[in-house]
């Protein structure tokens, strides 16, 4: 995570890359090597020999423009060498720098479980809204819902969702709880209001996705109008397991 970090705040343009790569494996250990690759400011070579000292930087400007008390690398060290493993450096003023730490790390074979949810098939012409103002929420629904060999389509908030839906009457809904503008609970209420006065039989399946799994929230959802729930952050298995039962009450 420091290297990391380290990479990201010293790099202005261009890529930070993290990779492992295994290299060797027995049935006790693997080797595994770390890389974390940048293109920012890189370090000048006399500095190299001295970077992983304590309170040391490449330059004094160094912290004074991107703060930090120089400890950062020196822990970094301490930690892999404690862990039978040792950091190198390949760095170039101006062009950018790779540290890299290879580890040992027990190993056992074990058998893979496949659950039953796997064995499951989603009809990929379902449409599934995606109710969640976090950015980066959205972006886990989408790409598990990928994952799954599955679309859809996205809301910031609850009136959002509702009004989409008025357009495209979904079959499934992904509806978070908090939202600002309208939250999960009066926008599902709301949707269930609207196919109560146009008469629509097929109603839309809604999952609450919530951070708080108590039977009180759940109840709460339940009242609402909502169909399930699914707590965050979710799995791939868990979600494929509440869309199942919302698919099967489609048809």
């Amino acid at each position: 995570m420091n290297l990391t970090n380290n990479a990201v705040k010293f790099t202005l343009k261009g890529a930070v890359q993290v990779s492992i790569k295994l290299l060797e494996k027995n049935k006790e250990w693997v080797s595994l090597l770390f890389s974390i690759k940048d293109t920012g400011i890189g370090i000048p070579e006399k500095a190299q020999n001295t970077l992983f000292q304590e309170f040391t930087q490449s330059d004094s400007s160094i912290s004074r423009q991107y703060g930090g008390t120089g400890l950062g690398l020196a822990i970094s060290k301490n930690l892999t060498n404690l862990m039978g493993g040792k950091i190198t450096l390949q760095s170039k003023q101006d062009v950018g720098s790779e540290f890299m730490f290879e580890l040992k790390f027990k190993y056992k074979e074990q058998k893979m479980t496949t659950s039953p949810n796997n064995n499951m098939e989603l009809p990929q012409e379902i449409t599934i809204l995606v109710a969640e103002d976090n950015p980066i929420n959205q972006k886990v629904a989408v790409l598990t819902l990928r994952h799954l060999g599955l679309t859809c389509d996205v809301a910031k908030n609850g009136l959002e969702a509702l009004q989409m839906h008025k357009e495209k009457r979904y079959d499934i809904i992904l509806m978070d709880m908090q939202m600002p503008v309208l939250d999960g609970l009066n926008a599902s209420q709301k949707i269930r209001s609207f196919e109560a006065n146009e008469n629509i039989d097929n109603s839309t399946y809604i999952i609450a996705l919530t951070a708080n799994a108590s039977s009180d929230d759940k109840q709460k959802c339940l009242d609402a109008g909502m169909n399930n729930f699914i707590s965050k952050p979710f799995k791939q298995d868990g979600l494929m397991e509440v869309l199942s039962k919302g698919i099967k009450t489609l048809h």
